[in-house]
């Protein structure tokens, strides 16, 4: 006998009411709301441990939607509810009571991430952070350095005054710790791409296409998880506008890397705006589009700005 799949509504209603059997009268199963990069929402699941202080700590968010599809995709509400349960016991590994959390002892693990000014400004207000150009620094902590499930809490203006530090004291702290934490990585988007395809790209492009090429560079970090912060601690931009005596164009393809491009001459990125804001609009989801604007490294001043095009 066939059986129809639930529909989301129902899909929600059934997944939370196994879930609080399965976790017990010890926890609460919430359905909430989650604001992400750019202003999207995302509707999760989050498992809190009930205690004398109402959700104190730090738990795991489940992406609905994600879920969701994946049992559209066959998998069993008794299956994800597996997964949901291991995600959480790797959590609790690693959990973190924010209360009990404080200046002392967690100084080693703040570093900061790069949004877009603009898409964030409602979420920025109840952050601490640095405005550059069109771009915004915030400041988050990191509890899980495993890249296969990374954890890190951000820093909200409350917990920042319950953790009586002042701003420059983060600036301080992330700008020693991020270089750190994700250590810059640089290649040639060749590279990337061969990587990606398993092909050499001799093989895909003819000679007159490979000739008239000019190589450009991907800059992310070690994990390639918002990557494109590297832009504030990397030489490697610096050190490529050296060996090439060239400004360097800095393309923002999503929040985990920039392409980087050195230049002749600024009459040769006419086109390059438009290709940024329409990679951004048809093929970079909307939480990681980091922005549609054209920087350039100027190599006498040592300097990020925006191309004046």
């Amino acid at each position: 006998m066939k059986y129809s799949k639930y529909t989301y509504e129902q899909f929600l209603n059934e997944l939370k009411l196994r879930l609080e059997k399965h976790f017990g009268d010890d926890y609460d199963v919430v359905l909430d709301k989650i604001f992400k990069n750019n202003g999207s929402i995302v509707w999760s699941f989050i498992i809190y441990e009930k205690g004398p202080v109402k959700y104190p700590k730090a738990s795991p968010v489940i992406n609905v939607e994600d879920i969701y599809n994946a049992y559209l995709s066959g998998e069993s509400i008794n299956s994800i509810i597996e997964k949901i349960d291991y995600i959480y016991g790797v959590f609790s590994e690693n959990k973190i009571d924010i209360c009990n959390v404080n200046a002392d002892n967690v100084q080693q693990c703040i570093f900061y991430r790069l949004v877009n000014y603009e898409k964030n400004k409602e979420l920025l207000e109840e952050l601490p952070h640095i405005r550059f150009l069109d771009l915004a620094l915030t400041f988050h902590y990191l509890y899980n350095a495993d890249t296969d499930m990374m954890q890190s809490l951000r820093i909200t203006n409350k917990i920042m005054e319950q953790w009586q530090l002042e701003i420059e004291q983060l600036i301080e702290i992330a700008e020693k710790n991020t270089p750190e934490l994700f250590p810059d990585k640089i290649d040639t988007i060749k590279n990337v791409i061969e990587s990606l395809m398993d092909k050499k790209l001799e093989d895909v492009l003819s000679e007159d296409e490979l000739a008239e090429r000019r190589e450009m560079y991907v800059l992310t970090n070690e994990k390639s998880i918002n990557g494109a912060t590297a832009i504030f601690y990397s030489d490697k931009i610096k050190e490529l506008a050296e060996l090439y005596q060239q400004d360097i164009v800095i393309l923002p393809s999503s929040i985990h890397e920039v392409l980087l491009l050195p230049i002749e001459s600024e009459e040769e990125t006419g086109m390059l705006q438009s290709l940024v804001e329409s990679i951004n609009k048809e093929h970079v989801a909307k939480e990681e589009v980091l922005s549609d604007t054209v920087y350039i490294y100027d190599r006498q001043k040592g300097e990020i700005d925006i191309l004046q095009t």
